[in-house]
């Protein structure tokens, strides 16, 4: 029973500590600073690049825009920029650092560690993880639901973690 228990003292000692991580925090960028970043996914409405701002990375949410920019579109990537800034206080729900006040854009914190799908493909996640992973979810799902917020697109593609040191395992 002691290598049991030994392996298990091990596994719960990769579990991260959410105080260790900090996002990037919110400062003002300039439209400028996030253009040409390379694309890294699309959705129904928007493109989602990365750009690297003072050494950096960040994500750039942008609509597809053909032309003149239509007012629903300025007024839901501003509404979803608010809503989202104002839960991102959560230490499980990923930082906007800035958005468009003329122009619709998003900036968020770069999440290197990829998706929960993209993990799920790899090979399964040990009991205690997915536990683990599953716990901080409900969390931050439980977060948004007391800010008055339901995300309503909730899938392991949409959960992005962020990498950490010493083989702990991603936030």
């Amino acid at each position: 029973h002691t290598s049991h228990m030994l392996d298990e003292f091990e596994v719960l000692n990769r579990v991260p500590e959410s105080s260790t991580y900090e996002g990037p925090g919110k400062r003002d960028i300039d439209y400028e600073d996030i253009q040409g970043g390379e694309q890294i996914g699309a959705g129904g409405f928007a493109r989602v690049s990365v750009v690297t701002v003072d050494g950096q990375d960040l994500i750039v949410k942008e609509p597809f825009i053909d032309g003149t920019i239509e007012t629903d579109t300025f007024e839901a990537f501003a509404d979803e920029a608010k809503t989202w800034s104002r839960l991102d206080d959560h230490p499980h729900i990923v930082n906007v650092v800035d958005w468009g006040n003329r122009f619709p854009w998003i900036v968020t914190e770069y999440m290197d560690g990829g998706s929960l799908a993209g993990r799920l493909d790899e090979e399964p996640l040990e009991t205690t993880e997915a536990l683990w992973i599953g716990i901080r979810l409900s969390q931050a799902v439980q977060h948004a639901h007391r800010h008055g917020v339901a995300h309503l697109d909730l899938t392991p593609s949409n959960i992005l973690l962020r990498a950490t040191d010493n083989g702990e395992w991603d936030v």
